[in-house]
């Protein structure tokens, strides 16, 4: 059985009155600009997708909230979980449990360790194995394949100068055969 969730609205932490976020991963504003001059208005914020890390595969919706004539920019999968999830371990992160970093509704959320989050990147295939993480004979098979080093800097999304200082390494202490 689908069951369809009632949005619900909640202030925005430090932005009370100004804000609100909801259980969808929506943020609503109570005042805009009119050309001349702020006003009281209601009107949903389009979030916007900021690549995070460097990382071109992973990107985030945030939004720029207002205040005492200062911008800041928040995550909103962090203001919805905020909102919404209680956090009694006090852990520091919000994870996506489907692996969708777009998805910002509040069943998709939960708060973890950095230590959670990172292995259930690797779980849900968000990230990859980096050249330090693989297996050193899987690094020799490569190398002993004549594979180049932009192939492999390719193959694990790091740069050229990795992968040199990781097989440098590995000459030394005589892994390379």
């Amino acid at each position: 059985m689908n069951t369809v969730t009632e949005e619900t609205w909640k202030d925005v932490s430090g932005y009370e009155g100004l804000y609100k976020v909801s259980n969808k991963g929506r943020v609503k504003s109570y005042y805009g600009w009119n050309g001349h001059r702020y006003i009281k208005r209601e009107r949903i914020i389009k979030g916007c997708l900021q690549k995070a890390d460097a990382k071109k595969d992973y990107s985030r919706v945030v939004v720029g909230l207002y205040k005492d004539g200062k911008c800041k920019v928040h995550k909103v999968h962090q203001l919805v979980a905020k909102a919404f999830i209680e956090n009694p371990k006090r852990y520091p992160m919000v994870n996506h449990i489907d692996g969708d970093t777009t998805n910002n509704d509040v069943t998709n959320l939960e708060w973890v360790t950095q230590s959670q989050n990172v292995k259930h990147a690797y779980v849900t295939g968000r990230r990859g194995k980096t050249v330090h993480q693989v297996d050193r004979e899987e690094l020799v098979k490569m190398l002993n394949e004549e594979v180049t080093y932009d192939d492999i800097a390719k193959h694990f999304k790091v740069s050229k100068g990795t992968v040199f200082n990781m097989i440098k390494r590995l000459k030394i202490n005589k892994i390379y055969v």
